[in-house]
């Protein structure tokens, strides 16, 4: 799982709405399983509650990553605010997928993060007010927290690690890259305004 890390950093990086991360994963664990790999959109049911992408499922994965199961999904909730994609999957002893979905938010919070780096730099760089650059600590955090949030990431996977077995990684993780995605949304906030600043406050 390792060689597919800096893919789900790119999914990230471009907000791709669909489980496309999941439907890898799962696919890497049927594959190692020696099971069938189905068509279709596949996401990860990480117990009761919110399914990232459920609306799009035609497979749900749970069971454990040594012997992972696939059920037809049935969502016991649709989307709630008009316009969401997850969806509740309510199946039973599905809890040990959490930590494969802990890394692939890890991932897909660093590339959030670096991409809302990449556009600050820019509106940064092309704005002077004053004749002075702006928010120039502001950039330098928001650049730590992006690599920090990365790190963990690689983390997650084993890739910093060798210690780190990519199927199972903490997640803490996942924690942590939330932390971070939280100081980059706030550190874009001072730097931008207007209908930009509300855009990024909501990645």
């Amino acid at each position: 799982m390792a060689q597919v890390g800096p893919l789900l950093t790119l999914l990230g990086h471009h907000a791709v709405p669909l489980p496309v991360g999941e439907t890898m994963l799962a696919r890497a664990l049927l594959a190692r399983a020696g099971l069938a790999r189905p068509d279709g959109p596949i996401v990860l049911v990480t117990g009761s509650g919110v399914t990232p992408g459920g609306v799009f499922a035609e497979h749900a994965l749970h069971g454990t990553t040594e012997t992972p199961t696939l059920s037809p999904p049935t969502p016991t909730h649709g989307p709630s605010n008009g316009g969401a994609l997850d969806a509740v999957l309510d199946i039973p002893g599905s809890v040990a997928m959490r930590p494969v979905s802990a890394m692939l938010r890890a991932h897909l919070i660093a590339g959030a993060a670096t991409h809302i780096l990449d556009l600050i730099l820019a509106h940064a760089k092309d704005r002077t007010p004053f004749g002075k650059p702006i928010g120039r600590q502001q950039l330098a955090v928001m650049a730590e927290q992006s690599v920090a949030a990365r790190i963990a990431a690689g983390i997650g996977t084993g890739v910093i690690s060798s210690r780190v077995r990519a199927t199972q990684p903490s997640p803490s993780t996942v924690r942590r890259s939330r932390r971070r995605r939280l100081r980059v949304s706030h550190m874009a906030c001072s730097v931008r305004s207007g209908s930009a600043r509300n855009m990024i406050c909501r990645c």
